[in-house]
């Protein structure tokens, strides 16, 4: 509602310059318009409560243009000097000056009311954009705990990839377990795969929120803004929902006939069929009580007796107006048996569905579909004629309408008519009942001409009978002037209930304005609220810029170790080849070193041989044990040089052991 422009009363009704009232006079001044007012004021409070308002600053100025005429009447009111104006005005200048004063109250009371009913709807407004703040914080503060959880949970999963990020890097054992370490290298790739699948997953749900928050803040503004009140009329909101219904007639038509047709499933369609069965039950109640109404109302009326009676002008349109009257019912009775059959081909229809969707074959599949199909498009004609149906229902009652309100004013014509044959056999009868009097009359001054003494003794009754009647018009007047006494006494008690009035105005104005102040501040703190929210999720942003940054550099090391892993293959292929030639190599000195044995044990046995040949020479002579003894001391040296290679050689050995296998 726009607000309610200031007016000084004072200056409209009475003009500075010429102070003549800008009013009728003689008008009914009492306290039952008051009485109206508030009553229709109360009746509409219900239907203005509903409605939305938006404060502005037109509003707030109004507020103020009018606390400051209130305080201008107030002044105006103190400056002037009434005992001096009661004692120079006549009766008639007070009794003027107080009906102008009765009409300056009435308007200022109407003023009033009316600035009392912009501050109750402004002060419910108000209440309901607070109600509105707190939901709106409340969300808030839901979202703010979802977007919580999310932050846990994505620390939850960072902690995890980090152990086992930590895990892959310190892998110790290469050799034969080379397998293991790939095949949790390969898992450990695809769980960084999978969570960087669900990072980005989460980053649209966070930009989501955010992008919600933003909107329902933008909402919050609009709907302080935009103000929904508009009032349409009943018939143009019947013409739109027709339109829109043949629309969306024409649409389904042209969707089903473009578009293929998808196969419904079958506990949805049985549904939908149950809730047809059910419209179409109520349809038929209603079209059934609706029969009985025409039967019993919108018979043809017979013109027999208006034809022999109408001679005017306005009869005979009155004459056609009914024909046609009587058409349209025959049309509305033609629609009704229509649409009723309509009705008969839907059930059939329906109940040949509910057969089909009953049935569970699947070589009939598509027959029951090109049958839907048909159903489908069978229903959207209905639907079209319907809507047409409902075009002329509406047709038929804005032409009834006009039968009711043609009706009406032939039955006031009528009225009109019967009260002025009435009136004109009243001025008849008064007229002749006048004559027969002016004759008696006339015989009467014939008679009184001969009277006189008689006419001179009623004049001086009639003198006497004035004189009675002035001073009851005094005695009148001194009743007026108390009456006048008291209707001021009310007036200075209506000026102290608007003194009253005004106070509390300013005690609500001064509410509105800490309301006003409080919503601010909650504003103010909403605004800090969003800017800590925005900077958190830049946060979390920049948290996950970092953590796709150490993915990367994970999956770059996960390459580097498999790199790793074909060298050390190609190096356990190259040490393999280098053992089983080391291998025959041992197998062959082991060969060697078996023969190296058989011949020191050859030898040891001729040593014996020699020595006991050498101990049979011994008996024959010396000369002969001093030559043989350099020749076993050759054999004894030579065979210690074999011994003292074996051994040089058994050392070589197993340092080449050694090298190949230093893990072990």
């Amino acid at each position: 509602m726009d607000p309610v422009q200031p007016k000084n009363p004072k200056a409209e009704g009475i003009t500075e310059g010429s102070k003549e009232p800008l009013f009728k006079l003689d008008e009914p001044v009492t306290t039952a318009l008051n009485i109206s007012t508030l009553t229709n004021v109360n009746a509409n409070e219900e239907a203005d409560s509903l409605s939305f308002i938006v404060l502005g600053k037109d509003s707030v100025e109004a507020q103020a243009s009018l606390l400051a005429s209130y305080v201008d009447i107030q002044q105006k009111s103190m400056s002037i000097d009434y005992k001096s104006m009661v004692s120079s005005l006549s009766i008639t200048e007070m009794q003027r000056r107080l009906t102008e004063m009765l009409q300056e109250n009435v308007k200022l009371k109407e003023t009033l009311r009316q600035n009392n009913d912009s501050m109750k709807q402004q002060f419910n407004t108000l209440a309901m954009w607070q109600e509105e703040v707190t939901k709106v914080h409340q969300n808030h503060k839901q979202k703010f705990a979802e977007t919580k959880e999310l932050i846990n949970h994505l620390k939850k999963e960072n902690a995890e990839l980090k152990t086992k990020l930590w895990l892959s890097q310190h892998t110790e054992d290469i050799g034969y377990k080379a397998i293991s370490a790939i095949s949790e290298s390969d898992t450990i790739v695809s769980n960084a795969f999978t969570s960087e699948t669900e990072l980005e997953q989460n980053v649209p749900k966070l930009t989501s929120a955010i992008s919600k928050i933003a909107v329902e803040k933008c909402k919050e503004y609009i709907t302080s803004v935009i103000s929904e009140k508009f009032a349409d009329k009943d018939q143009q909101k019947q013409q739109l929902k027709v339109e829109k219904e043949l629309e969306l007639a024409m649409k389904s038509l042209s969707s089903s006939d473009s578009h293929s047709y998808v196969k419904p499933e079958i506990p949805k369609c049985s549904e939908a069929c149950s809730a047809k069965d059910q419209e179409i039950a109520c349809l038929k109640k209603s079209i059934d009580i609706l029969e009985q109404k025409l039967q019993c109302i919108f018979t043809p009326v017979e013109l027999k007796d208006l034809s022999e009676t109408s001679s005017n002008l306005n009869r005979q349109k009155f004459v056609q107006n009914v024909k046609q009257y009587n058409d349209m019912l025959q049309e509305l009775t033609e629609c009704f048996i229509t649409q009723i059959e309509h009705f008969g081909s839907i059930e059939k229809v329906l109940k040949e569905v509910t057969d089909i969707l009953r049935l569970d074959g699947d070589n009939s599949k598509m027959q029951y579909e090109e049958k839907l199909c048909q159903f489908c498009k069978q229903l959207a004609d209905e639907q079209v004629k319907l809507i047409t149906d409902r075009q002329t229902l509406i047709k038929s009652k804005n032409q009834f309408q006009k039968i009711f309100s043609d009706y009406n004013s032939v039955l006031y014509e009528l009225e009109i008519t019967i009260d002025e044959n009435t009136k004109l056999n009243v001025l008849k009868a008064n007229s002749a009942h006048e004559n027969s009097q002016t004759l008696e009359q006339i015989k009467r001054d014939q008679q009184s001409l001969e009277k006189e003494k008689i006419i001179f003794d009623q004049e001086k009754d009639n003198l006497e009978k004035e004189k009675r009647s002035l001073e009851s018009q005094k005695k009148s007047l001194d009743i007026d002037q108390v009456s006048l006494r008291d209707e001021r006494k009310l007036f200075e008690q209506e000026k102290i209930t608007l003194n009253e009035e005004k106070v509390s105005l300013d005690h609500q104005s001064q509410l509105y304005e800490n309301s006003e102040r409080d919503l601010q501040n909650e504003k103010k703190v909403l605004q800090v609220r969003y800017d800590q929210l925005l900077s958190e999720t830049n946060n979390l942003r920049q948290l996950i810029e970092e953590k796709s940054t150490e993915l990367q550099n994970t999956m770059e090391q996960v390459a580097q170790g498999a790199e790793e892993i074909t060298l050390l293959r190609s190096q356990l292929s190259l040490y393999e080849e280098d053992f089983q030639q080391e291998k025959k190599l041992a197998e062959a000195l082991l060969e060697d070193k078996n023969k190296l044995n058989t011949e020191l044990l050859r030898q040891i046995e001729f040593n014996k041989q020699l020595q006991e040949s050498a101990g049979i020479t011994d008996s024959s002579g010396q000369p002969r044990q001093t030559s043989e003894h350099p020749s076993g001391d050759k054999y004894n040296g030579r065979a210690r040089g074999r011994n003292a290679t074996v051994r040089e050689k058994q050392p070589n050995y197993r340092n080449l052991i050694f090298r190949l296998f230093p893990m072990k």
